[in-house]
């Protein structure tokens, strides 16, 4: 009897559902034979409409209402408040999407390889040993001989021989491709005529994503060894707004998140597609984040991950800036440039001169309007390369441009 009760009520739903989308359509009608009129022999364009377009488009229309761009003002039409159906979460609903996680998560592990190195050591007596470390690894790429695999700097800073392992437990030789100190990266490369096509065929690529957009409450899983463990993973939320890190020639996006803290874990961070937008970091901890998991964003890495797979040496400049916000760009008696906070020693900007306190305003002709712009414009250039560079001194009377040639170092 509760079952004809409830098959009942559907249908009378269903049925003044129709009469109220009926009265819909018959309503505005005109309006979209209107429209159709007005669309004839136009084309239709697909482009994402940006931001700036969308301002244009509202000015010179102060207060524009829908009645002005349709020539049918909807309020005279009445339409039918959506029905929304209640249901209470079950823990069998619960169970349900933790299930679809484990699945993901099973699934993107597939581009995770174990990366394993040979150590040289010494023994309880002393004697020369050799010590085999682990740790995870992420396929990031691959070419028609080659696979190319990102894992941290400081997992293999001291390994002589690499292996990888993969999924199905084949063993292949890997080389240095790579590596970054700054940003604690690294990048090998495994020749795939070491590897049988059914291994070949099981071998997921990662995709990269963007970390641009990321903001808080954002749904993120961790992949690798994020607790400490090969294969374990972890799930949060991007609980904070990002915070820039100062680098060296360079500025990198970091994330706060609510997933578990370890002082041992690392590992790839990817959305619910599968993408990565992140890496582990323990680099930047600060007294107020011992015990928060942060993350790097991938989007600053990709240059540098690149350029680690092309085999393309970094130019090094050698310097940790700040952007000038507009306010303070004239009292320094500036238009444009990024404010130098320190200077690594013995780098290219030491051996000219430049030093804490001044303003790096054109490289090579180029005005440098940030960070990253200059960050970028660094990257164009290979090492030993000499740029003229143009800076003020801001503690000098003199705010007078100084020009500088700069031979580029290797980073």
């Amino acid at each position: 009897k509760k079952a004809l009760l409830i098959v009942a009520a559907v249908v009378c739903l269903a049925v003044l559902f129709g009469v109220a989308a009926s009265f819909t359509i018959v309503v505005a009608m005109p309006y979209f034979e209107e429209m159709k009129d007005r669309n004839d022999g136009s084309d239709v364009s697909l482009e994402e409409e940006t931001e700036g377009e969308r301002v244009d488009s509202m000015e010179g229309n102060e207060n524009p209402t829908m009645s002005e761009t349709s020539g049918t003002n909807l309020e005279d039409i009445d339409v039918p408040e959506p029905i929304v159906i209640e249901r209470e979460l079950t823990l069998d609903d619960i169970e349900e999407s933790y299930s679809l996680i484990r699945k993901a998560a099973k699934e993107y592990n597939n581009c995770i390889v174990v990366v394993s190195g040979m150590v040289e050591g010494v023994d309880w007596f002393d004697n020369p040993s050799r010590m085999e470390e682990a740790a995870f690894g992420t396929i990031l790429a691959e070419d028609e001989e080659r696979l190319y695999i990102l894992t941290s700097y400081e997992n293999v800073q001291n390994t002589e021989k690499f292996q990888i392992t993969f999924t199905d437990d084949t063993v292949a030789e890997a080389k240095l491709r790579g590596k970054d100190t700054t940003t604690n990266l690294v990048v090998l490369s495994v020749a795939k005529r070491q590897l049988s096509d059914e291994t070949l065929e099981k071998i997921v690529v990662a995709n990269l994503g963007d970390s641009y957009s990321l903001m808080e409450g954002t749904f993120v899983m961790a992949l690798g060894s994020p607790n400490g463990y090969l294969y374990s993973m972890d799930m949060g939320i991007i609980s904070g707004q990002k915070r820039e890190q100062a680098v060296l020639d360079g500025k990198l996006e970091l994330f706060h998140t609510t997933m578990e803290y370890y002082r041992t874990g690392e590992g790839i961070v990817v959305d619910l597609d599968g993408r990565i937008v992140g890496i582990l970091t323990h680099a930047y901890d600060s007294s107020n984040s011992s015990e928060i998991n942060t993350m790097i964003g991938i989007s600053r890495l990709k240059l540098i991950i690149e350029k680690m797979i092309n085999k393309q040496p970094m130019a090094q400049f050698g310097i940790i800036a700040s952007d000038i916000p507009e306010i303070n760009q004239e009292k320094l008696g500036v238009e444009n440039g990024i404010y130098v906070k320190e200077v690594e020693n013995d780098s290219p900007a030491q051996e000219v001169g430049i030093r804490a306190g001044d303003i790096i305003v054109e490289v090579d002709g180029i005005r440098v309007s940030s960070i990253i712009n200059f960050s970028n414009i660094l990257a164009k250039y290979a090492p030993e390369i000499s740029v003229p560079v143009k800076y003020v001194r801001s503690s000098s009377a003199n705010t007078a441009e100084r020009e500088v040639q700069v031979l580029l170092g290797t980073r």
